[in-house]
């Protein structure tokens, strides 16, 4: 099982935003929506990039969208709806990632019992 020194491995802007708590909440999270059986030996590495993308929903702090605008002087941010067919992990460069290690599982096509 991973931890959050895992997660921050890949992430490690997200540092200073999550607690020990949300971490472990989040790395929980990330294993109860997987399956092992489809993930099998890279069930730890899927996780890894699963956390670390709830991990920056999380901080988006309940924002709707795909974030389309950011500005760090004087502040701003905008979102926009999704692209058509976009699928939520688009949302984040760790879900791209965690959804490309997800469709080259050749069971990802199937049921898995």
């Amino acid at each position: 099982m991973i931890t959050s020194v895992d997660v921050l491995k890949i992430a490690p802007e997200l540092s200073t935003v999550i607690t020990a708590g949300t971490w472990t909440v989040l790395i929980a999270q990330a294993y109860n929506e997987m399956n092992a059986t489809l993930w099998g030996p890279y069930l730890d590495a899927g996780a890894t990039w699963y956390a670390a993308h709830l991990a920056t929903i999380t901080t988006r702090r309940g924002i709707p969208g795909w974030p389309s605008m950011r500005k760090v002087g004087e502040v701003a941010a905008g979102n926009t709806v999704p692209p058509l067919l976009a699928s939520a992990y688009s949302m984040t460069s760790y879900g791209i990632e965690f959804e490309r290690m997800l469709n080259a599982r050749p069971a990802s096509r199937f049921d898995v019992a």
